[in-house]
């Protein structure tokens, strides 16, 4: 099965709508309850990655989590306590509350060396190679704890490579299993084109496309049934000509950065992010953790006031919207 789309906007319209009206769908017992599974394997083909942000208010994406996460990952980090900030059972997820086992961007970075780094000096030498592999599955860390932990990697590898008719920057992700509400959707979507963008920027390429390759997508069987997706679809990107922020214009600046905010993330304040000089995290995302921070210390007034000085578009709507449905309910 092959889903081509425009957008993560595009691509979650046409997954619910696959699950809605395919007669090729399974109901199967996991060890997390009963699903809706597809009968095959299923390729998502993102045509504009950069187009990340998932808006459908019923599926209630957290994006100040989803930002704030990619850029744990591409710090390399594997801590549980930062992430709990935003997700308050995020230790569950951990086999022993500190750490997570299958961390992507510690696998990334620091796990067996810097795999970014090593990915783009080789794309940089050679061009037109077919062996630039990002691993993130291995036997010590998974294969063997298969029954062991809580925390294997759910994607396991993903392949780079420049197209050389377009110049632009390819990414294929390889997944084992997929949950398509929460994790392929509004997260997965996320982390990966923004390592993506990482790795184009870096070899001075525009991002290409976004091939997600999952062997067992599904859907848990109670979200589906209590949820009404299709009534909340949204279309923002389709009508909506997003100006861009690159994650960065310096990458060993951006690294630094990440490393001097991420990597002893002992606290948050309500100007995290506000002195660092890469675009992205100076613009975007230190207005989203000082809206966040006031979301976390009760004043939703402020903290959507905050939100919409954020210049991304998508991102802006986005928070705002967040916060507004946290409004409505208070």
């Amino acid at each position: 099965m092959e889903i081509t789309a425009i957008c993560v906007e595009d691509a979650f319209r046409k997954v619910c709508e696959y699950f809605e009206h395919s007669a090729f769908i399974n109901y199967c017992d996991t060890r997390n309850g009963r699903v809706l599974k597809a009968h095959q394997p299923v390729t998502l083909y993102y045509v504009k990655p950069q187009n990340r942000v998932l808006l459908n208010a019923e599926r209630d994406a957290n994006p100040f989590f989803h930002v704030y996460e990619s850029l744990w990952m591409l710090a390399g980090c594997n801590s549980v306590k930062p992430l709990h900030w935003f997700v308050r059972n995020m230790a569950n997820y951990s086999d022993n509350g500190v750490t997570f086992n299958g961390a992507y961007g510690h696998r990334w970075r620091k796990a067996d060396g810097d795999q970014l780094e090593i990915i783009i000096d080789h794309l940089t030498r050679e061009p037109n190679s077919r062996r630039a592999v990002l691993q993130m599955w291995n036997v010590r860390d998974d294969l063997l704890k298969i029954e062991t932990s809580k925390d294997v990697c759910c994607n396991t590898n993903a392949y780079f490579s420049i197209n050389q008719r377009t110049d632009t920057l390819n990414m294929t992700v390889c997944n084992r299993s997929n949950d398509a509400i929460w994790g392929c959707l509004g997260a997965n979507a996320v982390h990966f084109s923004f390592l993506q963008e990482y790795i184009a920027l870096a070899l001075n390429k525009p991002m290409g496309t976004y091939t997600h390759f999952t062997n067992d997508l599904h859907i848990y069987e109670s979200l589906w049934k209590s949820k009404n997706y299709k009534e909340h679809q949204t279309f923002f990107y389709n009508h909506t000509e997003v100006e861009h922020i690159p994650l960065y214009n310096n990458r060993e600046t951006f690294d630094n950065e990440l490393a001097l905010y991420l990597e002893d993330s002992s606290f948050f304040c309500n100007n995290y992010f506000e002195n660092a000089d890469s675009p992205f995290l100076r613009l975007v995302a230190s207005p989203m953790i000082t809206a966040y921070w006031h979301y976390r210390n009760g004043d939703l007034r402020q903290a959507r006031k905050v939100c919409e000085t954020i210049p991304s578009a998508d991102w802006r709507l986005a928070c705002v919207n967040w916060i507004d449905r946290r409004i409505t309910r208070s």
